[in-house]
């Protein structure tokens, strides 16, 4: 049976969007150690976030 072509499609959309995600957090994890806050995985990303904005003396979003 083949694959249809929507759900190859689908698939592919999926994977890239994977991709994306992991290249925007590895800039996230790059730009909050760079206000000097450790962050092991992006569980904690809003706080850590928050922190770095602090510690930045940066307004909260």
């Amino acid at each position: 049976m083949k694959i249809p072509q929507h759900i190859i499609n689908k698939a592919n959309k999926i994977i890239n969007n994977a991709k994306e995600t992991a290249r925007l957090e590895e800039e996230i994890k790059d730009w909050i150690k760079s206000k000097g806050v450790e962050v092991d995985n992006l569980g904690d990303t809003i706080a850590s976030l928050l922190y770095a904005e602090y510690r930045n003396g940066e307004q909260f979003a």
